[in-house]
This record gives C-alpha cells, structure tokens and sequence, in this order.
C-alpha cells in the first residue's frame, strides 16, 4: 500500500518537471527561430541598396570576421547563469567580461584604424581590394558590439535565472519590429555606403534588443537579494577559467564553415555547392537553433540532483525528436520546395541539391540537440573543458570529412557539407557522453 501512495506523488512531481523545463525551454527556442529571421531581414534591406552584391559581400566579410573576434563575450552568458546564484560570484563574473569587453573594444579600434586591418581582411582572409574601404566602414561601427553584447549577455542572464524566458521573446520581436522599417528606409539614403546600411539595420536591432533585455532584467531583480551568502564565492580566476575553455570553443567552432566551404571548392560543381547549401543550411538552422544552445541553456538553469537529470533528459531527447521530425516532414511534405522556389525564388539546379542537404541535415538536428544536453551538464558542473575536448573532435571529424569526401567522391557535391556536419556533431555528442556521464553519475540522488 505505502508503494501505491508513494507511485502518485512520485508521477505528480515528474509531470511538474515537465512542465517547468518545456514551459522554460520553448520560449528560448522561439527567441533563437526569431534572432535566424533577422539575417534575412538585413540581406533583405541590403538586396535593396544600389549596388547589392557589394552591399552584400563587403557585409558578410565584415560582419563575419568581426563576430570571430567578440565571439569571447558569446559565451559569457554561459558563465553569468552558472555563477548567477551568487551576488558575489556574479559580481566577479560581471569584472571578467567587463575586462574581456575592454580587450575586444581596444583590439577593434586596432583593426579599424591601422594596418592591421589591412593585414587581416586583405591580406589574410582574401577580400578584394575594392571593398576594403566598405569593410572598415562596418567594423567602425561594429565598435559599439563589446558593449552591447556585455549588456545583452548580463540581461538574458538574469531573465534565464528567474525563468523568465517569455521576456526574451518580446525583446527579440521588439528587435525585428525596429530592423523591418529600417531595412525599408535606409537603402534610399545616398550617404550611407551600401554595405553600412546592414550594419545599422543589425546594429539598431541589437541594441533594441539589449535595452528591452535590460529593462526586464532590472524589474525582475527586484527580488533576487540576499542569496550573495548562498554557496562558495566564485573568485575572479574561478570565473576566467570558466570562460577561457568556453572562448576556445567559440574559436573553434568557427573554423567549421570556412572548413566546409573549403571542401565544397573542390566538388565537380563549387558554384553549384556553396549556393545550394547556403540557402539549405539557412532554412535547416531555424530547426537546430530551436535546440542548440537551448537545450544546454536549460539543463544549467534546472539541473540540481539526479532526478532532475532524468527528467531533463527525457524532456530533451522528446523536444529533440520531435524537431527533427518537423524538418523530416518540412522535406517530404514538399513544403520545403515551395519555400525554396517560391518564396525564396531559388533557380531549379538548386532546388534538387538544397533538398537533399535539407534532408542529411535530420539527424545533425538530434544530434545538436542530444549533444547540447550533455553539454549543458558539463556547464552546470564547470567541466568547461570538457566542451573544448569535444569540439576539438568535431572540427577534426567536420575538416577531414570535407576533404576526405571532396577528394574521393567530388560529384557528391552539396551533399559534402552536411555528411560533414553530421560527423562532427556525431563526434561531438561521443565525446561529452563519455566525458560527462562520470560526473553526472555523481549528482546528489
């Protein structure tokens, strides 16, 4: 009898879990569904400058080569919420990216105004010369970015550790409300050069979005003190050496795509690839993103004992499946094709290689997902290391893959660039089970 009465209260407390992790983690899937539909809007308003191709190759090199160098402060959100129980390791946590910003700031101004621009647009990553002015001209006002992303990050954090998600939603489309009209407007102002009319119109967009966060953020503070006597102090190197491993990560997985475009180069059809998988991989991304970070950003916010675990575990394997069974159907019902030619207005030679990379991209979606759960347990523990080691295999297995694949068999084409994907994430998701299943094995019961 004492095993019948304990079963109901044992369901009922599962079914709460439940609900606290989809009810937390949705909101957070839709805001990262909403961020991917602000890259179309600024290729949007940069298709309408004068001289668009420009516009949007001297954009696309700036805004890349720019977001590799504050990629530090991507991962800094990571370190608020682990350390944010504390107001005194928050405090500590707050000089770290306060000092990382000012580091990224000075460096910025370096590239912007000397040389050294030069030598790392031109020089190294291949620009053309032509747009070297038009870079610059982006990456000058890309100056304002430590700062907003500092802020942005501190915001989220806050509004993630009272589980107020919701709030990330309304400053995403508060984002988007801003960048449509000025993707309207601004292209038909003559003095802005054409690739600086995206960097407003992304630019505004952040910054809308960090002032929403922000305003959110200190109304919903209105209740957190008193939990600075909670728990060990993290100090100021406690909290650099949980970012540093996160910042090598964020490095590392830049190389992918460069990696990627790399192998797709030397396919029978290179023109061919790299369209065919940019438009795909541009539609695929709004299914992973709707798992990955999220999923890690959950287990953090939730995970407190071996319980939790299982709940977030099975919680997250279900959201997983059931995303990538979303894209399954988004390709097999043929409404892919109808986006893609459509709407997207995309040439027939593509359409056939963007489905099928479409199609590879399934099970890069579980994988992303399942990878990220265990990932998020590796942040909870502060085995940041553990994310390095991992991703280390998966550029090894995306680089090789590549260009094992172009080398043997070029006429697979688009297809290359996902087969790789779907190795690296594979390799990514194997390395953090092994490392991380010891360490939740030891969580309170």
């Amino acid at each position: 009898m004492k095993a019948k009465a304990y079963e109901p209260r044992t369901l009922t407390a599962e079914r709460g879990r439940t609900r606290s992790i989809i009810g937390f983690h949705y909101p957070l899937g839709l805001t990262s569904i909403l961020m991917a539909s602000t890259f179309a809007v600024v290729s949007f308003g940069l298709a309408q400058t004068p001289d668009p191709a420009l516009a949007l190759a001297a954009f696309a090199i700036a805004q890349s080569v720019t977001n590799f160098f504050v990629s530090p402060l991507f991962s800094v959100r990571n370190l608020l919420i682990a350390v944010g129980t504390n107001e005194d390791s928050m405090a500590n946590a707050i000089r770290v990216v306060f000092w990382v910003a000012i580091g990224l700031f000075v460096w910025l101004l370096v590239v912007s105004f000397t040389r050294v621009g030069h030598i790392i647009f031109i020089d190294l990553f291949g620009a053309p010369i032509e747009l070297f002015g038009d870079i610059l001209a982006v990456v000058r006002l890309c100056l304002s970015l430590p700062v907003i992303y500092s802020f942005r990050a501190w915001a989220q954090a806050i509004l993630i550790l009272k589980r107020q998600t919701p709030y990330l939603i309304l400053a995403m489309g508060m984002r988007l409300l801003v960048m449509l009209p000025l993707a309207i407007v601004l292209p038909g102002f003559e003095m802005l050069s054409s690739p600086a009319v995206g960097a407003i119109i992304w630019i505004v967009g952040l910054s809308v979005e960090a002032v929403i966060c922000c305003l959110c953020a200190v109304w919903s503070r209105a209740d957190i003190g008193g939990r600075g006597v909670l728990g060990k102090v993290d100090s100021l190197g406690d909290c650099a050496r949980f970012l540093a491993p996160l910042a090598l990560h964020g490095f590392l997985g830049s190389l992918t795509f460069p990696a990627i475009n790399a192998g797709l180069a030397r396919t029978l059809n290179p023109e061919i690839s790299l369209a065919a998988f940019q438009l795909a991989w541009s539609l695929a991304f709004f299914f992973v993103a709707f798992v990955q970070p999220n999923i890690s950003q959950t287990v953090l916010v939730f995970l407190e004992n071996r319980q939790w675990w299982e709940s977030l575990r099975r919680v997250a394997i279900k959201i997983t499946v059931v995303t990538s069974v979303a894209l399954l159907l988004f390709v097999f019902t043929g409404l892919a094709r109808i986006v893609l030619v459509s709407l997207m207005n995309v040439s027939d030679d593509l359409v056939g290689p963007a489905i099928l990379v479409l199609l590879i991209s399934v099970p890069i979606t579980f994988f992303a997902g399942v990878g990220d759960l265990w990932a998020g347990a590796a942040l909870h523990e502060r085995k940041t290391l553990m994310l390095v080691f991992a991703k280390i295999a998966d550029v090894v297995g995306v680089v090789l893959t590549a260009f094992v694949l172009s080398w043997i068999i070029p006429s697979w084409d688009a297809a290359i660039a996902p087969a790789a994907l779907l190795i690296g994430v594979a390799l990514n998701y194997l390395v953090l089970r092994r490392l991380v299943n010891p360490v939740v094995k030891n969580l309170m019961p």
